[in-house]
Parts: structure tokens; C-alpha cells; sequence
């Protein structure tokens, strides 16, 4: 939510830079804050399997809908979160008259910093963590259930909010103000996160939806048609 708070705030102030009409930056977030948590929750149940068991989890919530509700539990997929938003938001803003693109720039700039903030989150939880390693920096989460009292972790979580903390400030300090043509900041940050959370998934132990014999992440699967559209798309905007 801390994460959010500062997106939304951050969006917020530039919209005021750029003549945008703030209210309806301030109606968009809300519209992104539900959807987005209705999207994370949905890959979370589609993608993730009881470790108890190893039945797919979405079973459960079937049985137990009240559950979908109870946010402060966690099981969220940040992916989801971020694709359902999207043709809702395409949808609000055409009817509110206002550019989708610029708007979309915003956003850019802003989700990395509230991704930041999450993976805070998830390091203070325990959850999305590491695989045992031997180095200076490994951590250990002794009482924690899910990775069982096991020590020298890789810090994903950290690595992860590094990652976001550097796009930021490069989307934010450099490349939003110089950008060359509407949609170049969004474009940005969705090639540059998925390299980073790529990359970071080799790192992760937690259970998270595997395939090919546990070699490619449900997250994996995703960043490589995103980064392929994305290019396409980002090829394409420079040309016009």
C-alpha cells in the first residue's frame, strides 16, 4: 500500500507538470488499485499449487471465495497485477477524453517505485525467497513456514527491489524527461522489468507455478512474449 501510496503521488504531481486533468489521474489509480488486485490474485489461483498437497490452489478458493478478499494474506502475482489493469484503463481514459499513451508514460515511471516498496514487503514477509547459497550476503528466515528454518538464502526479494529502485530513478530522472515520443517510458519499463525479473527467477525457491521440469518460472513464460510485443511495439512508435 506504501508502495501505491508513492506511485499514485508521483503520477499525480507530473500529470499537474504536464496539463493533465488530475482528478482523473487520481480516479485511474483507484480503477488500477482494484483491478490490479483482482489480476494478481487470479494468476496467484491459476499458477500456484498447495505445497501440502501439490493440488492447484484455485480449488481452494472455489471452495472458500471469502478468501479472495483477505488481502492481507498475500498470494498475489504481480504480472497479473499488471496485464488486467490494462485494457480497463485503455477503456476509462478514452472515456474521459485524455491520451492513453502520456497517461501510460506515468505509469511507467511510477510502478517501478511501488514495486520497490512491495519487494520491501515480501522481504519483511519471507515470501518470494532465494535459493540455499554460501555467500556474505545470504539471509536466513529461521521460524518462517515456507522455507522451513532453511539458512543462507539468496536475498531475492533485495535483488528484486534493487532492480526497481535502478529502472525508477532511470525512468524518472532521465528518460521522462528527455523521452522522444508518447509511450517510449512504458515501453521501457516493461522491457527493462522483464529482463530484471527474468533474470531473478533463476534465483527463487519459493513455489510460484514451474515448468519443464522446474527450469522456466510461470513469470519466466510471461516476460518473453512481453518483451517480444513490447519491442515491436516500442519499434513502432519510434517510426511514427
Amino acid at each position: 500500500m506504501l508502495g501505491f501510496m508513492v506511485g499514485t503521488y508521483l503520477a499525480w504531481k507530473e500529470s499537474r507538470r504536464l496539463n493533465m486533468d488530475q482528478d482523473t489521474i487520481l480516479d485511474l489509480s483507484m480503477l488500477v488499485l482494484f483491478s490490479s488486485l483482482l489480476g494478481a490474485r487470479l494468476l496467484h489461483a491459476l499458477v500456484e499449487k498447495d505445497p501440502s498437497t501439490g493440488a492447484p490452489i484455485l480449488g481452494w478458493y472455489i471452495q472458500n471465495p471469502l478468501e479472495l478478499l483477505k488481502i492481507w494474506r498475500g498470494g498475489y502475482a504481480f504480472l497479473g497485477g499488471f496485464l488486467v489493469p490494462i485494457p480497463l484503463s485503455i477503456w476509462f481514459l478514452h472515456r474521459r477524453n485524455l491520451k492513453v499513451l502520456p497517461v501510460f508514460d506515468l505509469a511507467g515511471m511510477a510502478t517501478p517505485i511501488g514495486l520497490f516498496f512491495g519487494r520491501i514487503g515480501c522481504f519483511l514477509s519471507g515470501c518470494c525467497f532465494g535459493k540455499p547459497i554460501d555467500l556474505p550476503w545470504a539471509i536466513t528466515f529461521p521460524h518462517h513456514h515456507l522455507t522451513k528454518g532453511a539458512s543462507s538464502l539468496h536475498p531475492t526479494q533485495l535483488y528484486s527491489a534493487l532492480a526497481n529502485l535502478l529502472i525508477f530513478l532511470y525512468l524518472y530522472l532521465w528518460l521522462g524527461p528527455r523521452k522522444k515520443f508518447d509511450g517510449q517510458v512504458l515501453c521501457q519499463f516493461v522491457i527493462l522489468y522483464s529482463i530484471t525479473r527474468f533474470t531473478v527467477e533463476f534465483f527463487r525457491a519459493d513455489n510460484r507455478g514451474l515448468f519443464f521440469d522446474g527450469l522456466i518460472s510461470t513469470s519466466q513464460l510471461i516476460c518473453v512474449p512481453m518483451i517480444a510485443v513490447i519491442s515491436i511495439i516500442y519499434w513502432r512508435l519510434n517510426k511514427t
